[in-house]
């Protein structure tokens, strides 16, 4: 089943009755043949809304009696239920079937979902991940992993990206569906929660709490936190001004260029069915179209009073539509969540999503800062020594004097004899500066600046992809370079490094921590990481410690 989220409703039989039908006409439930039906759930008010469609015959079978000259007299029949249901104050949304249609989009909390699978989704086992973009013209980007893969390889771009789906296995779940073996627990979260939940009247009951407790009383997973970086815009004043930007921009030549057609996120699942799309903004409803066109949305928008643009958007509705006819409605969402918008208020950037407000790169800087932060254990993997200060010793004397206090470590710094595939002109690549006794590519440097530790973090990017994915004389170079050296080892055919080290004199032995990494610093280290953990490479920043 999926769970909703329904804050605005009253958690009574007539609150819920009357939340309900402000948005779901009685007419309309009339020309549905809806039941509706006050009950009560283990004690709890709730609503059930049932729908019986009428058997029909299937709309495939008078092409396929065309093509084969038989009779097609197959019939299909919708069906579906919601069940509205008050916990502790709060209404919640189950659907059954096809249900989920009934279920009025803005009666929903948005995030819902999101919120609880942040908190207990195991991010080494993400299945399935939608994401938008902003100015990707409208492209939606769908990964399924069948088996599970770690968040970090699949490429997200934490800063820019919003993540609208996302599901995966969820471990120590205290539901009724792994009460008795503490098996794993299958799930999806967007705006609503799909997942196994008790059938039982207290078993239901109880995993909704269990959902809601989560939501409110645990903290994000650290590697899925970003997730909430990118809300929607909450102060109204900058909402009515963007409105009234998107607005003007409706109306204007402009429009065509920076206005696009995109499927919403509560769309997709159905999209795939879609035959045809009918737009009604204002004015009758229109003939379907066989496909959605951008300037099927903003021809009737034109059409109203400036002023009355994006009022008329968001209560004019997109019908998506299983027949070429527009007779056999999928789906219906309000206009302005069928259209992506990009509008500027000064130097701040802000992007139209499912009919919501974002601003681009706000969370850019935090998103960096918390996912650098893991990178700075408490107890460092490696047990670098001293750098003293007094000697005025420089990286090169640092790093040949590593080897000579410490087992295990080879000085590879300056002349390494490896071809630079990314720049010819150069001799070679400073692969690194020490290999690690486990081959760890370490990188060191003494920084007063973000220059030069950016510098550093792409070094340490660069010749991890040169060994994984460069030419294979990259490689070959490196391994005799490896065994060739004072101390030296021989390293397998096919090596490619498991872990990139930042080792870092942070100005002169100030201790190195996210906060004292130079702000810029904090975002090109964050832009390396995610990179290397594309390859699937562990990274770790330790503080050199000074005398």
């Amino acid at each position: 089943m999926t769970l909703y989220r329904l804050p605005g409703v009253t958690s009574t039989h007539d609150g819920m009755f009357d939340g309900f039908t402000a948005y779901v006409s009685a007419r309309e439930l009339d020309e549905i043949d809806a039941e509706l039906t006050l009950i009560d759930v283990a004690g709890n008010p709730a609503l059930l809304i049932t729908v019986q469609g009428e058997e029909s015959v299937a709309n495939w079978c008078e092409d396929a009696s065309v093509t084969t000259g038989l009779d097609m007299p197959y019939t299909d029949c919708s069906c579906g239920a919601v069940l509205l249901l008050a916990i502790d104050g709060v209404v919640y949304a189950l659907s059954y079937g096809a249900g989920y249609r009934l279920i009025p989009d803005d009666l929903k909390d948005q995030r819902f979902g999101l919120r609880f699978l942040i908190r207990r989704l195991d991010p080494s086992q993400v299945q399935d991940l939608v994401r938008r973009r902003p100015d990707a013209r409208g492209r939606t980007d769908s990964t399924v992993v069948p088996g599970g893969a770690p968040a970090w390889t699949l490429g997200i771009a934490e800063n820019v990206e919003i993540i609208r789906r996302a599901g995966g296995r969820a471990n120590g779940l205290e539901v009724t569906f792994s009460s008795r073996d503490n098996r794993p627990v299958i799930m999806q979260g967007s705006v609503g929660l799909r997942m196994p939940f008790g059938v039982a009247p207290d078993e239901v009951v109880s995993d909704i709490r269990e959902v809601e407790r989560v939501c409110r009383e645990e903290e994000p997973h650290p590697a899925l936190a970003f997730i909430d970086y990118i809300q929607p815009v909450a102060d109204t004043a900058t909402r009515a001004e963007l409105d009234r930007d998107l607005d003007d921009l409706l109306g204007s030549d402009d429009a065509d260029d920076r206005v696009i057609p995109v499927v919403p996120l509560l769309a997709l699942d159905d999209f795939p069915e879609a035959r045809s799309f009918t737009v009604k903004i204002g004015g009758a409803r229109p003939p379907a179209y066989p496909t959605l066109e951008a300037e099927h949305l903003l021809r009737p928008a034109r059409r109203q009073r400036p002023g009355d643009r994006v009022t008329k958007l968001r209560t004019g509705r997109v019908f998506m539509n299983s027949d070429g006819d527009g007779r056999d409605v999928l789906m219906s969402a309000t206009a302005d969540k069928w259209l992506e918008a990009s509008v500027s208020l000064g130097v701040r950037r802000f992007f139209l999503m499912d009919g919501d407000w974002y601003e681009i790169g706000a969370q850019y800087v935090r998103a960096s800062r918390d996912q650098i932060s893991g990178l700075f254990k408490a107890v460092p993997s490696l047990d670098l020594p001293p750098w003293y200060l007094t000697k005025g010793h420089d990286e090169g004397d640092y790093n040949e004097y590593v080897p000579y206090v410490r087992d295990g470590y080879l000085c590879l710094d300056r002349d390494q004899g490896v071809r630079n595939p990314l720049e010819p002109r150069h001799n070679s690549l400073e692969v690194c500066d020490l290999l690690g006794p486990n081959n760890e590519l370490i990188h060191v440097k003494r920084a007063k600046g973000s220059a030069p530790l950016s510098h550093l973090f792409s070094q340490g990017l660069v010749s991890a992809q040169s060994l994984i994915s460069g030419p294979s004389d990259v490689r070959e170079q490196f391994l005799k370079t490896v065994a060739n050296r004072p101390n030296g080892r021989s390293l397998p055919y096919d090596f490619q490094p498991k872990k990139v080290v930042y080792a870092i004199l942070l100005k002169d032995g100030q201790q190195l921590t996210p906060d004292t990494l130079f702000p810029f610093s904090q975002v090109t280290l964050a832009h390396a990481v995610r990179a290397l953990h594309a390859y699937q490479v562990e990274v770790e920043v330790i503080g050199i410690p000074a005398a």
